[in-house]
């Protein structure tokens, strides 16, 4: 199974609209063809002074698909889905190739490898982590949140992350990677994730969590002004 995510920053007089036929919309995008899930996610901006907070005017939309024929049929309608993207302010969408199914799953879907060949040390790579938090874990996720985003806000490997909620305890991250090398040094290296994440394993602070390592394949339009895909082969800076 592969998968796509869908990006919408929706203009203000959109809102109320928006928001009170959400599940119209994501229903839409689970009739179509070839769709095996459809979520629709506020998105989090990631900040380390926050920890994470929702942004009302921005949604995700997540897909995952039974076959890449069904997902690039779709992709090459930069209007699908229709309601979903109609009078957007702005739209970005990465079509995605799942590599390697590290653990879980989601409402029941689990992606598979569907035959995709192992990203090499040296290739860009995205990232998705999903999980849903035990309500007394929260605060503690936070607090551990803040400190790695302040890690990565010093790493020039990550070009993007966007946060995802599902629900008001599932939260998730997508990141894009210069390297899959390089994002293997900063989640099992000496910094502060790889000790959080191994805190939170151990005392099962997230329950059904997923992580997926996939191979980010095509683009369309853009988000803050650029496209995340194009800056990732880009130079890192000094």
């Amino acid at each position: 199974m592969t998968m796509s995510l869908h990006l919408v920053e929706h203009r203000v007089r959109h809102l109320p609209h928006r928001w009170l036929h959400r599940r119209c919309l994501q229903a839409e995008a689970e009739r179509t063809p070839g769709v095996a899930l459809a979520r629709l996610m506020p998105e989090v901006d990631l900040r380390a002074s926050t920890g994470g907070l929702p942004r009302p005017r921005s949604t995700a939309l997540l897909v995952g698909w039974h076959g890449r024929a069904a997902r690039d049929a779709c992709f090459a309608d930069p209007a699908w889905p229709a309601s979903y993207t109609e009078g957007a302010g702005e739209s970005w969408a990465v079509a995605l190739d799942t590599v390697r199914l590290m653990r879980g799953d989601w409402h029941g879907w689990q992606p598979q490898n569907d035959g995709a060949e192992r990203i090499p040390g040296e290739e860009p790579m995205a990232v998705l982590t999903l999980g849903f938090l035990r309500p007394r874990s929260v605060p503690a996720f936070v607090r551990g949140n803040r400190r790695v985003l302040r890690d990565l806000d010093g790493n020039p490997d990550e070009t993007f992350r966007v946060g995802l909620m599902d629900g008001p305890l599932g939260f998730g991250t997508f990141t894009l990677w210069r390297s899959r090398a390089a994002m293997g040094r900063f989640a099992y290296g000496a910094g502060s994730h790889d000790s959080i994440r191994r805190r939170f394993e151990e005392e099962q602070r997230i329950g059904h969590p997923l992580f997926v390592r996939l191979r980010p394949v095509a683009t369309r339009g853009t988000w803050r002004g650029r496209d995340p895909l194009a800056e990732v082969a880009a130079p890192s800076r000094p």
